[in-house]
């Protein structure tokens, strides 16, 4: 199934609902930081992956290890797939959020080409 650009965009806002009525419903909580709310982006190569994270590199270099969740809306080719499809040397556009000193992946796209090609 191939997702085309206004998909990927109602895909993000429904994780983005989601989680939001999600969180709504769960055990109160302290109002989170400026630092969780800020929504960040980086844009490299696979350098290693699981399921459970993928350490993101650009030129070359290790940049940023990004915890995946379940929830984490993965991209690739177009496609919806899981972490588990995400391979060394793939290109990635990560968007993510800090929880905690944790950064956590909330939306990953991928090409199976890395990305200075």
């Amino acid at each position: 199934m191939r997702i085309g650009p206004s998909g990927l965009r109602g895909a993000l806002a429904a994780l983005l609902l989601g989680a939001a009525s999600a969180s709504a419903q769960d055990e109160p909580r302290e109002p989170a930081s400026a630092e969780e709310e800020a929504q960040q982006e980086i844009v490299g190569d696979v350098q290693s992956a699981n399921r459970q994270e993928v350490l993101v590199s650009v030129r070359g270099e290790p940049e940023l290890r990004l915890r995946m969740r379940p929830q984490t809306v993965v991209v690739v080719d177009g496609q919806m797939r899981t972490a588990e499809d995400i391979r060394e040397g793939h290109g990635i556009r990560a968007m993510y959020r800090f929880v905690g000193d944790e950064p956590v992946a909330y939306f990953v796209e991928v090409t199976t080409q890395p990305r200075g090609q």
